[in-house]
């Protein structure tokens, strides 16, 4: 319960987000990222991912969902994962096939995994995410904890940006 001030929030330290290590080599480290277009929706992959990624824009592999229509696995592996190990590709298309479920059926406008880490045994962890709430003005079930709603709210004119918010996942 002590008062703690990080930047221009200030406030009782209450909450922490403790993670599980997963250890991996760079190798098992992707990207990828699905966002909103007016055409529908566009998935980004990339072989490689973290802080030193680069300009994903121009390297990742693209494939456009037009509106209303569904992705299939075969698609996501002769489509975006082709760099990807042939071992890896079933059970990486089928975990990228159910974040694009979860993206429909949540309304995100933009979700972004970096990295997405996928070891020897094929188990998979989203290790870091950033996600963006198509309806902003729909209240997320579990809003960011207090210090940053605050930031949020205070610094902000847009309710587009009082919405987007990083969020964690355990993997």
């Amino acid at each position: 319960g002590q008062c703690i001030e990080i930047g221009r929030a200030k406030g009782p330290l209450t909450h922490f987000v403790v993670e599980p290590f997963v250890p991996h080599a760079q190798s098992d480290e992707y990207y990828v990222c699905i966002q909103a277009k007016r055409w529908g929706e566009e998935i980004l992959f990339y072989h490689e991912a973290g802080v030193d990624i680069g300009d994903v824009d121009a390297k990742a592999e693209r494939m456009v969902v037009p509106l209303m229509e569904e992705i299939s696995e075969q698609e996501l592996v002769m489509t975006l994962l082709s760099k990807v190990p042939a071992s890896r590709q079933p059970a990486l298309a089928r975990w990228v096939s159910t974040l694009f479920k979860v993206y429909m059926l949540c309304h995100f406008s933009y979700l972004e995994i970096n990295p997405l880490v996928m070891t020897d045994d094929t188990s998979i962890a989203a290790l870091d995410m950033a996600a963006k709430h198509m309806h902003p003005q729909v209240q997320p079930s579990m809003p960011p904890p207090l210090p940053f709603r605050v930031h949020f709210v205070r610094n902000t004119h847009s309710v587009t940006e009082v919405a987007a918010f990083r969020v964690k996942f355990p993997p």
